[in-house]
């Protein structure tokens, strides 16, 4: 249930890693805060993330005591993007092994920090017209867990996102190989890290056109590095979890709030 009125209803798929994600979803929901501002951020206008890795960029500054995030005047080039993504990740450090910064640092900070790395991805889905009915079920970063995916897992990917469908989300901290080939960057990029683990979190877009994973070139500069793209076990496509069954109005806001879950049964 969203905002007390709009129900929201998925039919979960009949696959081993759809039934693992769901005992996962469960048990982070009885443990777990969602984090309903990143939940419905997709709603959210360009210059309001520009105004919130703003006043991240200011408390960690101040925290810090030295001008550690500094914002571009005009933030809007990927090259601004991958700055910043790289100050992230510096402060960031990987999922379980926070830098001494991040770990020694009060919750509104490490959320300040991660506030950052958010904005950047909202901004640069934007940029490729990704962007607007769509919910991204987020949970409290300091709470929720993740868990390996098996070799059997990865059978489950697929190269095309489809509307109505949720999806396993994304539980890597760093860019995945399309990230790169969009950003830029290079192959020896230290912070690439493709899909290995999933958690409880997960995706759906509401309505538009099935979109092929693999943006346009894509395939091509896979094949100058001998990078064999529809390689599963690489870990770059996209995992479907449920089908959307009811929705009863999609218009949504920041402001949304998932406010309960029923589940009918435990897979």
């Amino acid at each position: 249930m969203i905002d007390e009125t709009d129900l929201v209803t998925f039919e979960l798929y009949d696959t081993a890693i759809a039934k693992k994600w769901f005992n996962l979803f469960q048990e982070t929901v009885g443990t777990c805060e969602f984090n309903n501002r990143e939940c419905f951020y997709g709603y959210a206008s360009e210059d309001q993330a520009i105004q919130d890795i703003t006043d991240a960029a200011y408390k960690i500054n101040n925290f810090l005591s030295e001008e550690y995030v500094v914002i571009p005047p005009d933030l809007s080039s990927q090259d601004d993007f991958n700055k910043l993504h790289t100050v992230f990740e510096t402060l960031n450090g990987e999922y379980g092994k926070g830098t001494q910064i991040f770990n020694d640092s009060p919750a509104e900070i490490r959320e300040a920090i991660r506030r950052i790395n958010f904005c950047i991805h909202r901004l640069e889905r934007r940029r490729q017209k990704k962007s607007g009915g769509r919910i991204y079920i987020s949970f409290d970063k300091d709470c929720y867990t993740r868990q390996p995916f098996e070799k059997d897992d990865y059978q489950h990917f697929e190269f095309e996102k489809h509307p109505k469908i949720l999806y396993i989300h994304y539980a890597e901290v760093g860019k995945n190989l399309i990230d790169l080939y969009l950003d830029g960057l290079p192959l020896d990029y230290p912070g690439v890290k493709n899909s290995h683990y999933y958690s409880a979190e997960s995706d759906v877009v509401f309505k538009g056109d099935v979109k092929n994973v693999f943006p346009e070139g894509f395939v091509e500069w896979c094949n100058d590095f001998n990078i064999d793209p529809y390689d599963k076990s690489l870990g770059i496509g996209v995992i479907p979890a449920a089908r959307l069954i009811n929705a009863s109005t999609n218009i949504f806001s920041p402001d949304s709030k998932i406010v309960d879950i029923k589940v009918d049964k435990k897979v």
